[in-house]
């Protein structure tokens, strides 16, 4: 440990007009450097809201009871796999992926069919730039 950062962020809502601030701490091992600091918040923050916000919102994995080590280890792994595939379609469906989990608990069988389409044209179009 070689500084303590603080960044402070301040949040207005939109509806109410309220703002509020926020202090967060952080130990980091470089000394004085503003703009090293402000490039780990940011890319801590960046890993939050596209990897374990989506995981804690659509999976609801804070709420995992699974105590076996290799079982939550490997729910964890098929989570992440079904975010990124998600992820690749959302754009084509033009839906939430809460939206499109429902979708798929309706008919899993066919829209199963027309995300594995979506994906392997996309590999192929893929396959096709990188020749």
């Amino acid at each position: 440990m070689k500084s303590i950062g603080l960044e402070i962020k301040t949040i207005e809502n939109i509806n109410t007009g309220e703002i509020t601030e926020e202090r967060r701490h952080y130990i980091v091992s470089f000394e004085n450097n503003i703009i090293d600091f402000a490039d780990a918040v940011r890319k801590h923050w960046g890993v939050e809201n596209n990897l374990h916000a989506p995981l804690n919102i659509i999976f609801k994995e804070d709420k995992n009871k699974i105590l076996e080590k290799n079982g939550a280890k490997n729910l964890g792994v098929i989570r992440r796999i079904a975010l990124i595939i998600m992820k690749l379609v959302k754009s084509i469906y033009n839906k939430s992926m809460k939206l499109i989990m429902y979708e798929l608990s309706l008919d899993f069988a066919n829209e199963m069919d027309n995300i594995l389409k979506i994906i392997e044209a996309d590999s192929l179009i893929l396959k096709y730039k990188n020749t």
